[in-house]
C-alpha cells in the first residue's frame, strides 16, 4: 500500500473497513457503488482502482463495468479463522463422542451398553463381559496406558484378533489342525522306509 498515493490509500482503507464490517474479504460493484462505500467521487474511485491494480495492492477483476475487489491479507485471515473454527468443532465433537468408560455407575448398565455395542459390530456379548471385568480390574487401561475411547479399543482388538472369543478360536484351531508340512514329511519318511525294507528284503538284509 505504501506504493499508492495518499488519496488511493485513503480509498483503500475505507474499502477495507467496509469489508471488515461486512465480514468479507471481497467487495463487488460498479465504481459508483464502490465510491459511495468509500465516501469519494466516481472519478476518484476510477483512479484508485487503477492504481490498486497497477501496484498489486489489491486483487482486482472487472467484467462489464463491475469490479471485484479483494484484500488478500483479509482473505487469508478469514480462511485461517474458518479452518480453526472447523478444527475446533471437529475436535469438540470427537471429545464428546469419546469415552474412556461408559458413563454409568451401575455395573449392569455398563455391561448392557457394552453388550449392545458389541452386538452391533458382530462381536459376542461374552467378549463385552470379559473386557468389562478386565478393564474394571486394571483401571481401564490398555497396555499400561489409559483407554481413550472404549469403543475404538474394542474395534481395534477385533481387527487385530485380540478379543477373547477370537483367541479361543485360534487356540482350538492350533490344537486340532495338523501341520500339513509335518504330515508330508512323515509320509515321505514312511515311504522311504518301505522302499528300503523291500530293497533289503531282496538282499536278505533285515532293517
Amino acid at each position: 500500500m505504501s506504493a499508492c498515493s495518499p488519496a488511493t490509500r485513503g480509498v483503500w482503507i475505507d474499502l477495507i473497513c467496509t469489508m471488515h464490517d461486512a465480514s468479507t474479504a471481497t467487495l463487488i460493484g460498479t465504481p459508483e457503488q464502490l465510491a459511495r462505500l468509500s465516501r469519494c467521487s466516481a472519478s476518484e474511485m476510477h483512479l484508485a482502482l487503477d492504481e490498486l491494480s497497477r501496484t498489486r495492492t489489491a486483487r482486482l477483476s472487472e467484467r462489464d463495468g463491475v469490479y471485484t475487489v479483494t484484500c488478500r491479507r483479509l482473505q487469508r485471515k478469514q480462511e485461517l479463522s474458518k479452518k480453526r473454527s472447523e478444527s475446533g468443532s471437529k475436535g469438540a465433537a470427537k471429545r464428546r463422542q469419546s469415552e474412556r468408560r461408559p458413563e454409568n455407575e451401575v455395573e449392569e448398565e455398563v455391561l448392557r451398553i457394552m453388550g449392545e455395542f458389541c452386538t452391533q459390530h458382530g462381536i459376542p456379548c461374552t467378549d463385552a463381559t470379559s473386557l468389562f471385568h478386565k478393564w474394571e480390574g486394571n483401571g481401564w487401561t490398555n497396555g499400561g496406558e489409559p483407554i481413550v475411547d472404549w469403543r475404538s479399543t474394542i474395534l481395534s482388538w477385533q481387527r487385530h484378533g485380540y478379543l477373547p472369543s477370537q483367541r479361543q478360536k485360534q487356540t482350538r484351531f492350533n490344537l486340532k489342525t495338523p501341520d500339513p508340512r509335518k504330515e508330508k514329511s512323515d509320509r515321505e519318511e514312511e515311504e522311504t522306509r518301505e522302499k528300503l525294507r523291500q530293497f533289503y528284503a531282496k538282499k536278505g538284509i533285515s532293517l
